[in-house]
């Protein structure tokens, strides 16, 4: 965790956090006295400090203890339990199931993400909002779950709050031009995933004052055929290609998923 670079970040940024005192802003983190910056922005799992700042308040665990590992395992069960629940949407044998749930935990980006950014395995939020699509329902229920993700996603990493909103929005789309969900309906429930929004957004801090000009853009881009581009990813069948970007991003979803898409489309 102290080697340097991006773990090392996430972490010494949530020991700061809970070193700090309690205040009104929950989630902030004295770095560099007297200035304080949110956990967000240090990209230290919000929620998570949070949690182990109050284990360290009232049980006295150690600040110094690292939940990075413990995240990622429970990431990658969330992830193979919410891949298992979409393709039984497709496939009614077990082995299919099982065997097709093993291409999305062990995509090269999330064995990837698992040894330098702890927030982005997170996967699990994306694939249990399309299993909310592949349900096809849109009751309360459905409304609090997805605001339940929704709130998920911007404690953990607002990186993936865009992706799960525009997978509820087709679903929103589809129920009100089938006319089985009204305007008014949408309205409000539209109000009150603002309402997580914000909250969420305030809770976070990661409005605080924040220098966005780093000279990063373009740098980490992903490149337009960064999905099938294994980049950082060593394929034992595809050969890396050109990219633009100086230090590019890879999201190379790996032979199997690629065969998978390819096999789900109708000719």
């Amino acid at each position: 965790m102290m080697c340097g670079g991006d773990l090392s970040q996430h972490y010494l940024g949530s020991v700061s956090y809970r070193l700090s005192e309690w205040s009104w802003q929950t989630l902030n983190a004295v770095i560099g006295y007297p200035y304080a910056v949110s956990v967000a922005h240090t990209d230290s799992l919000p929620i998570v400090s949070f949690l182990f700042k109050i284990f360290h308040t009232l049980f006295g665990m150690s600040a110094w203890y690292q939940f990075t590992g413990l995240w990622t395992l429970i990431s990658f069960i969330l992830t193979a339990i919410a891949s298992v629940l979409i393709f039984r949407h497709l496939f009614k044998a077990k082995y299919l199931i099982v065997l097709s749930s093993l291409l999305f935990v062990l995509a090269p980006i999330m064995l990837d993400r698992s040894f330098a950014h702890a927030t982005l395995v997170a996967h699990w939020l994306i694939l249990f909002t399309i299993n909310l699509y592949m349900n096809n329902l849109l009751s309360l229920k459905e409304w609090l779950y997805f605001g339940l993700l929704l709130f998920l996603s911007l404690v953990i990493h607002p990186y993936f709050s865009p992706m799960i909103i525009m997978i509820f929005l087709a679903l929103c789309a589809k129920k009100f031009f089938n006319r089985e969900i009204s305007l008014a309906t949408l309205l409000k429930g539209g109000i009150f995933l603002s309402v997580v929004s914000i909250t969420a957004i305030l809770w976070t801090c990661v409005l605080n004052g924040e220098n966005a000009v780093y000279g990063w853009y373009g740098k980490l881009s992903l490149n337009l055929n960064g999905l099938f581009n294994p980049i950082w990813s060593k394929s034992l069948f595809l050969n890396t290609l050109p990219y633009s970007s100086v230090d590019p991003d890879d999201a190379y979803f790996g032979l199997g998923l690629i065969l998978l898409l390819l096999s789900l489309i109708h000719i």
